[in-house]
């Protein structure tokens, strides 16, 4: 029943309104067959009806865009979140880093060219966090672009 629920709820309006006219002994139909019968010499009755299905129509694509355009705003949400805890715990991560270099910065037989790759290193992550953080489209094909391996000079 949760999976359907606009199913269900035709379901009940279509039977309230069957009981209704019923009782009422209201005959809809014939109504509005008299109805296109008033406008059929000026051939509105077929107008009338196109426009109702037009109208329809239109309402189910507007409804359709606007549950598109919601799940992409969440989907954004969902993704700058993820983007935002994964940006502070690489961060810190970088941080706790920087006293690993500090060490080694202090042995004299450290190689310098290891030190200069580190920071190396440490400025393309730093760059690849950044250009995720400035994505405005979120798509596979962007994300993996902004993170592609960009040397920093």
């Amino acid at each position: 029943m949760r999976q359907y629920p606009w199913l269900w709820v035709g379901v009940f309006v279509s039977l309230a309104l069957f009981t209704l006219l019923h009782l009422t002994e209201w005959d809809w139909f014939e109504n509005m067959t008299l109805l296109f019968e008033r406008y059929d010499r000026y051939e509105l009755d077929e107008l009338f009806l196109s426009g109702i299905v037009l109208v329809v129509f239109i309402v189910i694509d507007a409804n359709r865009r606007k549950r598109k355009a919601e799940i992409e705003s969440e989907k954004a949400a969902i993704y700058k979140a993820m983007l935002n805890s994964t940006q502070h715990v690489l961060n810190n991560f970088l941080n706790k880093m920087q006293l690993f270099k500090f060490a080694a910065e202090e042995v004299p037989d450290f190689p310098r060219e290891v030190l200069a790759k580190y920071d190396q290193i440490s400025q393309e992550a730093t760059a690849q966090i950044n250009a995720l953080n400035n994505i405005t489209h979120i798509s596979p094909e962007i994300i993996a672009d902004s993170v592609a391996p960009k040397s920093v000079d």
